[in-house]
């Protein structure tokens, strides 16, 4: 299957400075479900923020007088997307629950490279060079090096199956960028790719919560609610929509690889919001990502045939 993409340009001043946005914004996020799970189950955490941020995108697609309900044959590959999504944040919410949200955050965002390896099999003009997998190494070795005292902590079942659950969103996240830029959802507007994934996650997700016995709103504070609130709002609704819009203009390789940034800020927000100490190895960290960002960036595409590209 031959798959075109899209601009693989570099991304400009403007593109760069909003996913370098996003990507802190998402940050925050994580450390905000961790939060939110000691008041709201996870799964019905989860399934809320899907269902709420679902009603925004259909009230805004209202506004701007855009087609909801269209016969283009998306359906199938929306609920495929919808449901890959689903399971993607039902286990974000669950991992927060048996380990740390810095280390969430570092397995979560390791979709670049799932991404990369599908792009570089699947999408034509995405294929990967030797300066792109060294820029996507460095980068990745600086979020290692960032949470190496992590990553080699026996910590026992409880961490393990949390960094397993993370890990294993990450590569549902990666399975969902690839989706959207394989399939027809590729061709149309962002808020309806959006839309597909909230509408699947929150009608299944809040019935799953009861079906499996979650307790689900048990300790509405203010403080629980209202990062449920941001959660909803601007990550699932506005942030989601602006990634979605930009996975249809530039490359999906070159976007993920600036979510590498995510783990390095939530480092530094572990620190600023929850007095985490912060280690030397952040430096150094920070350096591979920024260095490894760049060279993804500056690299040209590497470009193949029509018939090369071909897998079936």
């Amino acid at each position: 299957m031959n798959i075109p993409s899209a601009s693989n340009a570099p991304l400009g001043v403007t593109a760069t400075s909003l996913i370098l946005f996003l990507s802190i914004l998402w940050s925050l996020g994580s450390v905000s479900m961790k939060v939110t799970v000691l008041g709201i189950s996870p799964v019905m955490s989860s399934g809320l923020r899907s269902m709420g941020a679902a009603i925004l995108v259909f009230a805004w697609m209202l506004i701007l007088s855009k087609p909801v309900f269209i016969r283009d044959r998306t359906f199938w590959p929306g609920l495929l997307a919808g449901l890959l999504f689903a399971v993607e944040f039902s286990c974000i919410y669950l991992a927060l629950t048996h380990t740390t949200a810095a280390r969430v955050t570092v397995f979560v965002f390791t979709a670049p490279f799932f991404v990369s390896l599908g792009g570089h099999f699947f999408i034509e003009g995405e294929r990967l060079n030797k300066g792109k997998m060294l820029g996507l190494s460095c980068a990745f070795a600086g979020v290692f090096v960032a949470f190496a005292e992590g990553f080699f902590a026996t910590d026992g079942q409880a961490t393990l199956l949390g960094d397993s659950l993370a890990l294993f969103a990450g590569a549902l996240w990666g399975l969902t960028t690839l989706t959207v830029k394989m399939t027809r959802l590729a061709t149309i507007s962002s808020e309806r790719v959006l839309l597909y994934q909230h509408v699947v996650a929150g009608v299944l997700l809040i019935p799953f919560s009861i079906l499996i016995g979650e307790k689900g709103i048990f300790n509405p504070t203010l403080l629980v609610m209202g990062l449920l609130a941001f959660q909803t709002i601007i990550i699932a609704a506005i942030s989601y929509l602006a990634w979605f819009h930009m996975l249809t203009k530039y490359s999906a390789t070159r976007l993920s690889a600036f979510t590498l940034v995510s783990p390095v800020a939530g480092v530094f927000f572990g620190w600023l919001l929850l007095n985490e100490t912060v280690s030397p190895q952040l430096g150094l960290a920070v350096f591979l990502v920024a260095y490894g960002i760049w060279r993804v960036n500056r690299e040209p595409a590497t470009t193949v045939s029509a018939s090369a590209a071909n897998t079936q």
